[in-house]
């Protein structure tokens, strides 16, 4: 019987990385958990880009159902609308004039929300509770 050959892939040379790279691997223990700021210290250290890339974070917590809010340092670059409901607000948005980003409520303006409810609710303005737009003194 004649053997058969087995043809093997050729195999790649070792990726040749630059000093800048080493230097910046280097720097950073990959089986240790860094705290937030001082990961971030390292992402601005090591950077490699000549430009400002994201940055993405993965936290796990033991707590479940965790809310908050964070303020970052920059803006959006645009300036929010904020408008307080009222009659003559109710009236426009029935015209179809939403020209406001956040929509303020008391409780007792509900009620007379709730014409609007169809309009407001796809485009994610109608005021809820959770979101904190609901005041008693908005």
């Amino acid at each position: 019987m004649a053997e058969e050959k087995v043809k093997k892939a050729p195999s790649r040379p070792a990726k040749k990385r630059s000093k800048n790279y080493l230097a910046a691997k280097k720097l950073i223990e990959p089986a240790k958990l860094y705290p937030i700021g001082k990961a971030i210290e390292l992402v601005k250290k090591t950077a490699l880009a000549r430009f400002d890339g994201s940055v993405e974070a993965h936290i796990n917590t033991t707590e479940k159902g965790i809310r908050g809010q964070v303020s970052l340092p920059y803006g959006t670059g645009r300036q929010i609308k904020v408008a307080i409901a009222d009659e003559a607000l109710i009236g426009e948005i029935e015209k179809g004039k939403t020209n406001f980003d956040i929509l303020v409520s008391s409780p007792a303006m509900m009620p007379k929300l709730a014409k609007v409810a169809k309009i407001l609710g796809p485009r994610g303005l109608m005021p809820n509770p959770k979101s904190g737009t609901i005041s008693d003194d908005p």
